[in-house]
């Protein structure tokens, strides 16, 4: 089996049910690269939870998915003791972020209790 080029990333995004990156897609969403590190890979593979794929680091995953907080937009600067905003090119990812939010997740992904839960009577009878 051949191996995956890890230099190229890839240009749609890797959450189920979302077309961000498709031609498709008439809206440019921003796509971010899934980190190298193992343990954080592993957190957004475990929070993404796509069958059949496994996320590694030449995947990508839209600003659709991610918290306002987790992505800068705006970088700080210190100019005579003022703290100026300039609007950066590219947005960014904080280090610590992780995608939390699957508008488009089909159901089969997301997590239900089983009926029988709901028929269990609680207490003696």
């Amino acid at each position: 089996m051949p191996t995956r080029n890890r230099e190229k990333r890839d240009s749609t995004c890797f959450v189920p049910g979302c077309n961000s990156g498709y031609r498709s897609c008439k809206t440019k969403f921003s796509l971010f690269r899934a980190p190298k590190e193992p343990e954080r890979l592993q957190q957004w593979a475990r929070n993404i939870k796509r069958g059949g794929k496994t996320l590694d680091d030449a995947c990508v995953v839209c600003e659709r998915h991610f918290e306002p907080s987790f992505i800068e937009r705006t970088f700080k600067i210190v100019i005579q003791g003022k703290v100026e905003e300039i609007p950066t090119d590219v947005p960014l990812l904080v280090k610590v972020a992780v995608p939390t939010i699957f508008p488009d997740a089909p159901k089969y992904l997301s997590k239900c209790l089983s009926k029988w839960r709901f028929d269990v009577p609680f207490g003696p009878s």
